[in-house]
Protein backbone atom coordinates (compact mmCIF):
# COMPACT_ATOMS: atom_id res chain seq x y z
CA UNK A 1 0.00 0.00 0.00
CA UNK A 2 2.80 2.44 0.85
CA UNK A 3 4.22 2.00 -2.64
CA UNK A 4 0.91 3.04 -4.22
CA UNK A 5 0.69 6.07 -1.94
CA UNK A 6 4.19 7.12 -2.93
CA UNK A 7 3.15 6.91 -6.60
CA UNK A 8 0.05 9.07 -6.12
CA UNK A 9 2.09 11.56 -4.07
CA UNK A 10 4.52 11.98 -6.97
CA UNK A 11 1.65 12.57 -9.40
CA UNK A 12 0.13 15.16 -7.08
CA UNK A 13 3.49 16.93 -6.79
CA UNK A 14 3.78 17.06 -10.57
CA UNK A 15 0.36 18.66 -10.82
CA UNK A 16 1.19 21.27 -8.16
CA UNK A 17 4.50 22.11 -9.80
CA UNK A 18 2.78 22.58 -13.13
CA UNK A 19 0.13 25.02 -11.91
CA UNK A 20 -3.13 25.59 -13.83
CA UNK A 21 -3.75 23.11 -16.63
CA UNK A 22 -4.83 25.28 -19.53
CA UNK A 23 -3.66 23.79 -22.84
CA UNK A 24 -2.09 26.11 -25.40
CA UNK A 25 -2.89 23.59 -28.14
CA UNK A 26 -4.31 20.06 -28.19
CA UNK A 27 -2.13 17.01 -27.77
CA UNK A 28 -1.12 15.79 -31.23
CA UNK A 29 0.36 12.63 -32.72
CA UNK A 30 3.50 12.01 -34.78
CA UNK A 31 4.49 8.79 -36.52
CA UNK A 32 7.95 7.21 -36.47
CA UNK A 33 9.32 3.72 -36.89
CA UNK A 34 11.77 1.41 -38.60
CA UNK A 35 12.06 -1.68 -40.77
CA UNK A 36 15.04 -4.05 -40.70
CA UNK A 37 15.63 -7.19 -42.78
CA UNK A 38 18.57 -9.55 -42.27
CA UNK A 39 19.74 -12.53 -44.32
CA UNK A 40 22.57 -14.73 -43.19
CA UNK A 41 24.52 -17.93 -43.69
CA UNK A 42 25.44 -19.84 -40.53
CA UNK A 43 27.93 -22.63 -39.91
CA UNK A 44 26.97 -24.62 -36.80
CA UNK A 45 28.86 -27.46 -35.19
CA UNK A 46 25.58 -29.37 -34.80
CA UNK A 47 24.13 -31.78 -37.35
CA UNK A 48 20.74 -31.22 -38.95
CA UNK A 49 20.71 -27.40 -38.55
CA UNK A 50 19.72 -25.22 -41.53
CA UNK A 51 22.49 -22.91 -42.74
CA UNK A 52 20.38 -20.17 -44.29
CA UNK A 53 18.69 -17.79 -41.84
CA UNK A 54 16.48 -14.70 -42.24
CA UNK A 55 15.12 -12.31 -39.65
CA UNK A 56 12.86 -9.24 -39.65
CA UNK A 57 12.30 -6.52 -37.08
CA UNK A 58 9.83 -3.72 -37.70
CA UNK A 59 7.81 -1.26 -35.64
CA UNK A 60 5.52 1.74 -36.04
CA UNK A 61 5.50 4.26 -33.20
CA UNK A 62 2.54 6.54 -32.38
CA UNK A 63 4.19 9.44 -30.55
CA UNK A 64 2.20 11.91 -28.46
CA UNK A 65 3.39 15.51 -28.19
CA UNK A 66 2.00 18.57 -26.42
CA UNK A 67 2.73 21.41 -24.01
CA UNK A 68 0.50 23.33 -21.60
CA UNK A 69 0.57 27.09 -21.11
CA UNK A 70 2.29 26.57 -17.75
CA UNK A 71 5.24 24.77 -19.41
CA UNK A 72 4.29 21.20 -18.53
CA UNK A 73 5.29 19.00 -21.47
CA UNK A 74 3.19 15.95 -22.31
CA UNK A 75 4.43 13.06 -24.39
CA UNK A 76 4.35 9.33 -24.76
CA UNK A 77 4.39 6.45 -27.18
CA UNK A 78 2.41 3.39 -28.28
CA UNK A 79 4.57 0.92 -30.22
CA UNK A 80 2.92 -1.31 -32.83
CA UNK A 81 4.97 -4.39 -33.74
CA UNK A 82 5.35 -5.04 -37.46
CA UNK A 83 6.47 -8.62 -36.83
CA UNK A 84 5.73 -11.24 -34.18
CA UNK A 85 7.25 -10.40 -30.79
CA UNK A 86 6.47 -13.35 -28.53
CA UNK A 87 2.76 -12.90 -29.31
CA UNK A 88 2.77 -9.15 -28.58
CA UNK A 89 1.32 -6.77 -31.16
CA UNK A 90 1.54 -3.69 -28.96
CA UNK A 91 4.93 -3.37 -27.30
CA UNK A 92 5.81 -0.47 -25.00
CA UNK A 93 3.03 2.03 -24.21
CA UNK A 94 3.54 4.89 -21.79
CA UNK A 95 2.90 8.54 -20.93
CA UNK A 96 5.53 11.21 -20.18
CA UNK A 97 5.13 14.34 -18.03
CA UNK A 98 8.16 16.66 -18.06
CA UNK A 99 9.15 20.10 -16.83
CA UNK A 100 11.52 21.86 -14.49
CA UNK A 101 11.00 19.07 -11.94
CA UNK A 102 12.43 16.47 -14.33
CA UNK A 103 10.60 13.72 -16.21
CA UNK A 104 8.02 11.15 -15.09
CA UNK A 105 7.28 8.11 -17.24
CA UNK A 106 4.09 6.17 -16.51
CA UNK A 107 3.19 2.88 -18.15
CA UNK A 108 4.63 -0.22 -19.80
CA UNK A 109 8.30 0.54 -20.43
CA UNK A 110 11.73 -0.61 -19.27
CA UNK A 111 13.26 0.98 -16.18
CA UNK A 112 15.35 4.14 -16.27
CA UNK A 113 18.45 2.26 -15.13
CA UNK A 114 17.91 -0.23 -17.97
CA UNK A 115 17.70 2.59 -20.55
CA UNK A 116 20.98 4.04 -19.21
CA UNK A 117 22.69 0.73 -19.97
CA UNK A 118 22.53 1.24 -23.73
CA UNK A 119 24.61 4.45 -23.42
CA UNK A 120 27.73 2.36 -22.75
CA UNK A 121 26.99 -0.76 -24.81
CA UNK A 122 29.56 -1.67 -27.47
CA UNK A 123 29.14 0.66 -30.48
CA UNK A 124 28.33 -2.03 -33.08
CA UNK A 125 27.39 -0.79 -36.57
CA UNK A 126 26.04 -4.18 -37.70
CA UNK A 127 24.35 -7.01 -35.80
CA UNK A 128 24.77 -6.33 -32.08
CA UNK A 129 25.95 -9.04 -29.67
CA UNK A 130 25.01 -7.38 -26.36
CA UNK A 131 21.26 -7.98 -26.58
CA UNK A 132 20.60 -11.59 -27.58
CA UNK A 133 20.53 -11.27 -31.36
CA UNK A 134 23.48 -13.66 -31.74
CA UNK A 135 21.32 -16.61 -30.63
CA UNK A 136 19.11 -16.04 -33.70
CA UNK A 137 22.02 -16.98 -35.96
CA UNK A 138 23.99 -19.57 -34.00
CA UNK A 139 22.33 -22.69 -32.55
CA UNK A 140 22.90 -23.01 -28.83
CA UNK A 141 23.08 -26.79 -28.47
CA UNK A 142 22.26 -27.81 -24.90
CA UNK A 143 22.93 -24.37 -23.46
CA UNK A 144 19.61 -23.40 -21.81
CA UNK A 145 20.35 -19.72 -21.09
CA UNK A 146 21.10 -18.33 -24.53
CA UNK A 147 17.75 -16.67 -25.26
CA UNK A 148 17.12 -15.02 -21.88
CA UNK A 149 16.95 -11.36 -22.84
CA UNK A 150 17.79 -8.89 -20.04
CA UNK A 151 19.95 -11.52 -18.29
CA UNK A 152 23.76 -11.73 -17.98
CA UNK A 153 23.77 -14.82 -20.23
CA UNK A 154 23.51 -12.59 -23.30
CA UNK A 155 23.71 -8.95 -22.17
CA UNK A 156 25.11 -6.43 -19.71
CA UNK A 157 21.81 -4.51 -19.97
CA UNK A 158 19.78 -6.47 -17.40
CA UNK A 159 16.46 -6.18 -15.58
CA UNK A 160 13.98 -8.00 -13.32
CA UNK A 161 11.16 -7.05 -15.69
CA UNK A 162 10.59 -6.22 -19.32
CA UNK A 163 7.93 -3.71 -20.35
CA UNK A 164 5.88 -4.28 -17.21
CA UNK A 165 3.84 -1.30 -16.03
CA UNK A 166 5.90 0.95 -13.80
CA UNK A 167 6.64 4.47 -12.57
CA UNK A 168 10.00 5.97 -13.56
CA UNK A 169 11.42 9.35 -12.56
CA UNK A 170 14.42 11.18 -14.07
CA UNK A 171 15.89 14.22 -12.33
CA UNK A 172 16.95 17.25 -14.35
CA UNK A 173 20.55 16.87 -15.58
CA UNK A 174 22.92 18.98 -13.46
CA UNK A 175 26.57 19.49 -14.47
CA UNK A 176 26.24 16.41 -16.64
CA UNK A 177 24.77 14.18 -13.90
CA UNK A 178 21.28 12.68 -13.81
CA UNK A 179 19.57 10.24 -11.43
CA UNK A 180 16.70 7.88 -12.13
CA UNK A 181 14.47 5.60 -10.07
CA UNK A 182 11.76 3.10 -11.05
CA UNK A 183 9.15 0.99 -9.27
CA UNK A 184 7.47 -2.04 -10.87
CA UNK A 185 4.55 -3.63 -8.96
CA UNK A 186 4.88 -7.03 -10.71
CA UNK A 187 7.73 -8.31 -12.84
CA UNK A 188 9.24 -11.67 -13.77
CA UNK A 189 7.12 -14.84 -13.60
CA UNK A 190 9.18 -17.95 -12.84
CA UNK A 191 7.46 -20.11 -15.48
CA UNK A 192 8.74 -17.77 -18.20
CA UNK A 193 11.75 -18.59 -20.39
CA UNK A 194 12.84 -14.93 -20.47
CA UNK A 195 12.80 -12.02 -18.05
CA UNK A 196 9.43 -10.28 -17.71
CA UNK A 197 6.03 -10.66 -19.33
CA UNK A 198 5.52 -7.41 -21.23
CA UNK A 199 2.96 -4.75 -20.42
CA UNK A 200 -0.18 -6.84 -20.03
CA UNK A 201 -3.26 -4.94 -18.84
CA UNK A 202 -4.54 -5.68 -16.27
CA UNK A 203 -1.48 -7.53 -15.03
CA UNK A 204 -1.90 -9.64 -11.92
CA UNK A 205 -0.62 -13.16 -11.28
CA UNK A 206 -0.06 -15.66 -8.48
CA UNK A 207 2.18 -14.56 -5.62
CA UNK A 208 3.83 -17.99 -5.65
CA UNK A 209 5.22 -17.42 -9.16
CA UNK A 210 5.78 -13.64 -9.45
CA UNK A 211 8.59 -11.31 -8.42
CA UNK A 212 7.04 -8.12 -7.01
CA UNK A 213 7.96 -4.57 -5.92
CA UNK A 214 10.79 -4.30 -8.39
CA UNK A 215 12.96 -1.22 -7.82
CA UNK A 216 15.77 0.33 -9.85
CA UNK A 217 18.21 3.14 -9.09
CA UNK A 218 20.61 4.57 -11.65
CA UNK A 219 23.02 7.43 -12.24
CA UNK A 220 24.51 8.67 -15.49
CA UNK A 221 27.01 11.29 -16.54
CA UNK A 222 27.24 12.85 -19.99
CA UNK A 223 29.87 15.44 -20.88
CA UNK A 224 32.91 16.35 -22.96
CA UNK A 225 36.54 17.20 -22.20
CA UNK A 226 38.71 18.73 -24.92
CA UNK A 227 36.42 17.32 -27.64
CA UNK A 228 36.38 13.86 -26.02
CA UNK A 229 32.80 12.77 -25.30
CA UNK A 230 32.25 10.81 -22.11
CA UNK A 231 29.27 8.68 -21.00
CA UNK A 232 29.25 6.90 -17.63
CA UNK A 233 26.42 4.94 -16.03
CA UNK A 234 25.89 2.69 -13.03
CA UNK A 235 22.89 1.21 -11.26
CA UNK A 236 21.40 -1.33 -8.90
CA UNK A 237 18.10 -3.23 -9.04
CA UNK A 238 16.10 -5.53 -6.79
CA UNK A 239 12.73 -7.27 -6.43
CA UNK A 240 10.90 -9.29 -3.79
CA UNK A 241 11.04 -13.04 -4.38
CA UNK A 242 7.81 -15.01 -4.88
CA UNK A 243 6.16 -16.83 -2.02
CA UNK A 244 7.37 -20.16 -3.41
CA UNK A 245 4.85 -22.92 -2.81
CA UNK A 246 7.59 -25.59 -2.53
CA UNK A 247 9.87 -25.26 0.52
CA UNK A 248 12.85 -26.81 -1.29
CA UNK A 249 12.59 -24.17 -4.04
CA UNK A 250 12.14 -21.35 -1.52
CA UNK A 251 15.42 -22.34 0.16
CA UNK A 252 17.32 -21.86 -3.12
CA UNK A 253 16.32 -18.23 -3.76
CA UNK A 254 16.35 -14.82 -2.11
CA UNK A 255 15.20 -11.37 -3.21
CA UNK A 256 16.59 -10.46 -6.65
CA UNK A 257 19.67 -8.20 -6.55
CA UNK A 258 21.76 -7.01 -9.50
CA UNK A 259 24.32 -4.34 -10.48
CA UNK A 260 25.55 -2.95 -13.77
CA UNK A 261 27.74 -0.14 -15.08
CA UNK A 262 29.82 1.07 -17.98
CA UNK A 263 31.81 3.85 -19.63
CA UNK A 264 32.09 5.12 -23.22
CA UNK A 265 34.38 7.60 -25.00
CA UNK A 266 34.05 9.25 -28.41
CA UNK A 267 36.53 11.37 -30.38
CA UNK A 268 36.98 12.32 -34.05
CA UNK A 269 34.83 9.50 -35.42
CA UNK A 270 36.07 6.89 -32.94
CA UNK A 271 33.89 5.34 -30.22
CA UNK A 272 34.98 2.88 -27.55
CA UNK A 273 32.88 1.45 -24.72
CA UNK A 274 32.82 -1.23 -22.06
CA UNK A 275 30.18 -2.43 -19.61
CA UNK A 276 29.50 -5.13 -17.04
CA UNK A 277 26.63 -6.72 -15.12
CA UNK A 278 26.43 -8.87 -12.00
CA UNK A 279 23.31 -10.72 -10.81
CA UNK A 280 24.14 -11.44 -7.18
CA UNK A 281 20.79 -13.06 -6.32
CA UNK A 282 19.17 -14.54 -9.42
CA UNK A 283 15.64 -14.88 -10.72
CA UNK A 284 14.01 -18.32 -10.75
CA UNK A 285 13.11 -20.00 -14.06
CA UNK A 286 11.25 -23.20 -14.96
CA UNK A 287 9.44 -23.32 -11.58
CA UNK A 288 12.70 -22.99 -9.70
CA UNK A 289 14.90 -25.47 -11.59
CA UNK A 290 17.00 -22.70 -13.20
CA UNK A 291 18.56 -19.41 -12.06
CA UNK A 292 20.08 -16.45 -13.92
CA UNK A 293 22.61 -15.65 -11.21
CA UNK A 294 25.85 -14.76 -12.98
CA UNK A 295 27.93 -12.03 -14.55
CA UNK A 296 28.76 -10.57 -17.97
CA UNK A 297 30.98 -7.99 -19.63
CA UNK A 298 31.42 -6.57 -23.11
CA UNK A 299 33.60 -4.10 -24.95
CA UNK A 300 33.81 -2.68 -28.44
CA UNK A 301 35.27 -0.04 -30.73
CA UNK A 302 33.85 1.69 -33.80
CA UNK A 303 34.98 4.21 -36.40
CA UNK A 304 32.83 6.26 -38.78
CA UNK A 305 33.95 8.34 -41.75
CA UNK A 306 31.48 9.82 -44.22
CA UNK A 307 28.85 7.19 -45.05
CA UNK A 308 31.05 4.31 -43.78
CA UNK A 309 31.16 2.72 -40.36
CA UNK A 310 33.25 -0.12 -38.93
CA UNK A 311 33.16 -1.90 -35.57
CA UNK A 312 34.54 -4.79 -33.52
CA UNK A 313 32.90 -6.12 -30.34
CA UNK A 314 33.34 -8.87 -27.74
CA UNK A 315 30.92 -10.30 -25.16
CA UNK A 316 31.26 -12.91 -22.40
CA UNK A 317 28.41 -14.03 -20.14
CA UNK A 318 27.96 -16.72 -17.48
CA UNK A 319 24.85 -17.93 -15.67
CA UNK A 320 24.08 -20.62 -13.15
CA UNK A 321 21.63 -22.29 -15.52
CA UNK A 322 20.38 -25.61 -14.15
CA UNK A 323 20.83 -25.30 -10.38
CA UNK A 324 21.37 -29.04 -9.88
CA UNK A 325 24.46 -28.96 -12.12
CA UNK A 326 27.61 -27.53 -10.55
CA UNK A 327 29.24 -25.81 -13.57
CA UNK A 328 28.00 -22.50 -14.99
CA UNK A 329 26.81 -22.18 -18.57
CA UNK A 330 28.79 -19.71 -20.67
CA UNK A 331 28.29 -17.71 -23.87
CA UNK A 332 31.10 -15.98 -25.74
CA UNK A 333 30.55 -13.85 -28.85
CA UNK A 334 32.76 -11.82 -31.20
CA UNK A 335 31.58 -9.59 -34.05
CA UNK A 336 33.10 -7.55 -36.89
CA UNK A 337 30.74 -5.15 -38.64
CA UNK A 338 30.64 -2.62 -41.48
CA UNK A 339 27.87 -0.26 -42.58
CA UNK A 340 27.21 2.11 -45.46
CA UNK A 341 24.61 4.91 -45.42
CA UNK A 342 22.74 4.98 -48.73
CA UNK A 343 20.98 8.18 -47.68
CA UNK A 344 19.10 9.77 -44.79
CA UNK A 345 17.33 7.00 -42.86
CA UNK A 346 18.63 4.13 -45.01
CA UNK A 347 21.77 2.02 -44.54
CA UNK A 348 23.14 -1.42 -45.28
CA UNK A 349 25.29 -3.59 -43.01
CA UNK A 350 27.38 -6.74 -43.03
CA UNK A 351 28.45 -8.60 -39.89
CA UNK A 352 30.70 -11.56 -39.16
CA UNK A 353 29.66 -13.35 -35.96
CA UNK A 354 31.55 -16.00 -34.01
CA UNK A 355 30.09 -17.72 -30.96
CA UNK A 356 30.97 -20.40 -28.44
CA UNK A 357 28.42 -22.03 -26.12
CA UNK A 358 29.25 -24.21 -23.13
CA UNK A 359 26.48 -26.07 -21.32
CA UNK A 360 26.46 -27.16 -17.66
CA UNK A 361 25.78 -30.85 -18.22
CA UNK A 362 27.68 -33.24 -15.95
CA UNK A 363 28.76 -36.88 -16.14
CA UNK A 364 31.15 -38.55 -18.54
CA UNK A 365 28.41 -39.31 -21.09
CA UNK A 366 27.07 -35.73 -21.11
CA UNK A 367 30.11 -33.46 -20.87
CA UNK A 368 30.21 -31.17 -23.92
CA UNK A 369 27.04 -32.84 -25.30
CA UNK A 370 25.42 -29.46 -25.82
CA UNK A 371 28.53 -27.35 -26.46
CA UNK A 372 28.74 -25.62 -29.82
CA UNK A 373 31.06 -23.42 -31.83
CA UNK A 374 29.29 -21.42 -34.53
CA UNK A 375 29.91 -18.72 -37.10
CA UNK A 376 27.64 -16.62 -39.28
CA UNK A 377 27.79 -13.89 -41.93
CA UNK A 378 24.77 -11.59 -41.88
CA UNK A 379 23.79 -8.81 -44.30
CA UNK A 380 21.01 -6.35 -43.56
CA UNK A 381 19.16 -3.28 -44.73
CA UNK A 382 17.75 -0.81 -42.22
CA UNK A 383 15.17 1.92 -42.88
CA UNK A 384 14.02 4.44 -40.27
CA UNK A 385 11.57 7.33 -40.36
Amino acid sequence: MKKYLYGTTILAAVGLAAGPVSAAEPLHMELSGYYTQWFGQADDGLAGVAEGVSLQNAEVNFNMRGELDNGLKIGGRIELEGTSNGGDRIDQHYLILAGGFGELRIGAINSGRYSYGWNTSDPSVGMGINSGWASSWMTTGGNTISTRFRSPAISTVIDASNDEQKLTYFTPRFNGFQLTGSWTPQGHIITSGSVGQGGANPYRSADATTYTNGWDLGVSYSGAFDQVGVEVQAGVAGADEPDFAVAAVDALFDDYLAYNGGIAFSYAGFSIAGSFAVVDEGLAFATGANSNEGRSFNTGIAYSTGPWGFSAAYFNGREEGVIANAPDEENEFFALGASYALGPGLRTTITFLSGEYEDDLVGAANVAAGDNDARAVVVGIHAGF
